[in-house]
């Protein structure tokens, strides 16, 4: 096949070839001779003034100007004439080959004449296109998933640089205005890459261990300590600009600088790249220092506007709710895209733009025709915080408060943590994740039930906590810690379950069981109940040495599962995921929930950040694996201490957190469930798996290692 098409291709050449260069030899050498060029009669030679005649009398003769020239009759004409006229030969007669090669002549030069002038167009308006492009670009991204940020940030910077240059240009529109969008949508991927690769890389092992070894380095430690205690002994908005966040955003602005130079065709102007990330560390600064004062302000704003717009959305939900439940839609036939809307069965739209509708369909509820009404609130400013909640999420609200219990537990939790903060981030719960809300009236009914010694003790677990986090925790993340620490729910809520387990005990399991054979008495297992639930970071040595005795004197598992992301299941199963570690538990343990209990109250896979939440995920994936032989004490995630991070996200124990560090999950239905990390990455092995648990908790598996890559598993 390829000699064939190698021959017709060598044919195709050689015909080409002849009509380009051996035809016009052979033309040359018949002695073809052109004919003469026209020649064109003499010119007009004006009367002589001084013999001119009688101005009276016309002359008798008038001067009648030649005739025009006459092309001659082509199809008459003998082809060797050589008169006056010019005679061109008799095109016709030519032998088929010459008048092909004219054509293909003529061709040529037309489309390298189209090219060149399309070329010289370019040249003239590369501006116009190239901003063109970018802002394609941009808009493009915004279509493709995980490409949205970068699409936005092409588009704002590409605004921008426009604005500004706009501005800068009296008000007047030209190819520069348009480049310097052009660039300043560049600069926006620069900015945004620069920012994402170092938090990334900050993030990454490597980056850790990178800050570890400067943290630890004889010369520099010294000096990076003095200088974090310098600065955590400044005001906040200082702090902040010694943070994680300055420091991104200085190398963002300085790097961003040298890119705005190179696209413009000049030298790197360092002394530009160091006031630039200067000026955005600073910002850092600047916005931390505004926010307290502008937040009011902000939040007042958007109060009004809520305020001023509710009656409009109250009349418009029933409208928008009985458009989505009566019609159906349908894309129309024919060669363009339109859709037809169809009233479905049963359905009647005749009222539906009346105004007019029941008390059941002004509430948003369960989308069945007959609402839910939002419970009273006895507190007046709990009230308020829920009374711009969505409609649609009345029925979680009614869960949350499902009881006089729980709404006590959520009076009680807001005069424990001093503010409504912390129920703003309740609501923010049940509106994110409509599943949490159930499992958040357990806890808070807990919390209900406290009594004034539990509280204190609460109080003095959490100030314990908060030392720790100011003494050892890098100056420029203390108030972010706490701050997160005290506005967290689950701070409170988990002493709150660590206070009625510390009554009722844990649930009976395989763990309690050894441990009861072990000689641990029904007191112990009340007190590892309790301490499970109890921030790592307020314990006392003794308590730490008698729960780090009592997770050693488990039996090693024989199986594991780690669970992991539906995105990850798919990196694995690509073979780009090789290897795999992190925390992970006994397999034992797993399976047997219905997928809602698995998640928040077993598991507790509703940590934040988490991508497990009902809403979020079709199933829960998990790898089931065997175990290495040789596990002890360092793969048992115990953090008693604060850990040595750049980043907050690393911060596992601290207690906003479900994370215990205790070596045991925080389990809400009281189960002690042992859990396992690895820090070093695990190589699979054959017969290992790939799953997910279905409604039931049954694992199911989908994919089998080979020793080579992962095989779908048929049934």
């Amino acid at each position: 096949m390829n000699k064939m098409f190698f021959r017709c291709f060598s044919a195709i050449a050689l015909i080409f070839f002849l009509f380009s260069f051996i035809l016009p030899i052979t033309v040359l050498a018949e002695g073809y001779n052109a004919p003469d060029p026209y020649k064109p009669p003499d010119p007009y030679k004006a009367p002589d003034i001084y013999n001119a005649p009688d101005p009276y009398k016309a002359p008798d003769n008038i001067y009648k100007a030649p005739d025009p020239y006459q092309a001659p009759d082509l199809d008459s004409a003998d082809p060797n004439h050589k008169g006056k006229g010019h005679t061109a030969p008799d095109q016709d007669n030519r032998p088929w080959y010459k008048k092909l090669f004219d054509k293909g002549k003529s061709l040529v030069h037309t489309v390298s004449e189209g090219l060149h002038q399309a070329w010289e167009w370019t040249k003239e308006n590369k501006e116009y296109i190239i901003s063109g492009l970018v802002l394609a670009a941009g808009v493009a991204c915004l279509f493709i998933p995980g490409l949205q940020g970068v699409g936005a940030s092409i588009l704002i910077g590409w605004a921008t640089s426009f604005g500004f240059s706009l501005a800068l240009n009296g008000g007047k529109i030209d190819k520069h205005t348009f480049m310097e969008a052009a660039i300043g949508g560049l600069l926006g991927i620069v900015s945004m890459g620069l920012a994402g690769g170092i938090t990334k890389g900050l993030a990454s092992a490597f980056g850790q261990k990178a800050i570890t070894a400067l943290a630890g380095s004889r010369i520099l430690g010294p000096v990076l300590n003095g200088a974090g205690k310098l600065i955590s002994k400044m005001p906040g908005p200082i702090q902040k600009v010694f943070s994680k966040m300055g420091f991104v955003t200085a190398v963002e602005g300085a790097g961003t600088s040298m890119v705005d130079d190179l696209l413009h065709g000049k030298k790197i102007d360092w002394k530009k790249a160091a006031l630039s990330g200067l000026a955005g560390a600073a910002v850092v600064g600047g916005v931390n220092f505004v926010t307290p004062y502008a937040k009011p302000l902000v939040d007042k704003t958007v109060s009004a506007f809520k305020g001023a717009t509710k009656p409009i959305v109250a009349k418009m939900s029933p409208v928008l709710k009985n458009l989505d439940e009566c019609l159906a839609y349908q894309q129309a036939p024919g060669p363009f895209a339109s859709i037809a809307m169809l009233q479905k069965d049963g359905c009647d739209v005749s009222g539906m733009f009346s105004g007019k509708s029941d008390d059941a369909s002004q509430v948003a509820g369960s989308g069945k025709g007959n609402a839910s009404k939002p419970v009273e609130i006895s507190n007046e400013k709990i009230r308020q915080v829920f009374a711009d909640l969505p409609e649609e999420h009345v029925d979680q609200l009614n869960q949350l408060v499902r009881s006089a219990e729980a709404e006590k537990g959520l009076q009680r939790l807001m005069d424990i943590s001093g503010d409504t903060s912390v129920i703003n981030k309740i609501k923010e719960s049940i509106i994110k994740d409509s599943a949490s809300a159930k499992y958040l009236a357990d806890d808070l009914e807990k919390l209900s039930s406290l009594d004034n010694q539990a509280i204190e003790e609460m109080q003095n677990r959490i100030d314990i906590a908060a030392k720790k986090i100011k003494s050892d925790l890098d100056g420029s993340l203390v108030d972010d810690a706490l701050d997160t620490m005290y506005s967290s729910p689950e701070t409170y809520l988990s002493f709150a379950r660590a206070s009625y387990f510390e009554k009722v005990g844990p649930k009976p399991n395989l763990v309690t069981e050894h441990l009861l054979k072990q000689g641990y008495t029904e007191a112990d297992l009340k007190k590892i109940a309790k301490l499970v639930h109890t921030p790592t970071l307020s314990y006392s040595p003794e308590e730490i040495a008698f729960m780090e005795k009592v997770r050693l004197s488990l039996p090693k598992p024989k199986e594991g599962f780690k669970v992991i992301t539906e995105y990850d299941k798919g990196k694995y199963i690509k073979g780009e995921y090789k290897q795999f570690k992190g925390f992970w538990g006994d397999a034992k343990f797993y399976g047997g929930q219905d997928r809602e209990t698995f998640i928040y109250d077993h598991l507790r896979l509703d940590y934040p950040g988490t991508y497990h939440l009902a809403n979020e995920s079709k199933h829960t994936w998990a790898i089931r694996f065997e175990p290495p032989k040789d596990l002890a004490k360092k793969d048992v995630p115990f953090m008693f201490d604060v850990p040595k991070i750049t980043d907050l996200r690393w911060f596992d124990n601290l207690p906003s957190n479900p994370f215990s560090g205790s070596g045991f999950l925080t389990a809400r239905d009281g189960s002690l469930l042992p859990e396992y990390k690895f820090e070093d990455w695990q190589d699979f092995k054959v017969g290992e798996q790939i799953g997910f648990f279905d409604e039931k908790g049954v694992f199911q598996p989908k994919y089998s290692y080979d020793g080579k890559g992962w095989v779908e598993i048929k049934k």
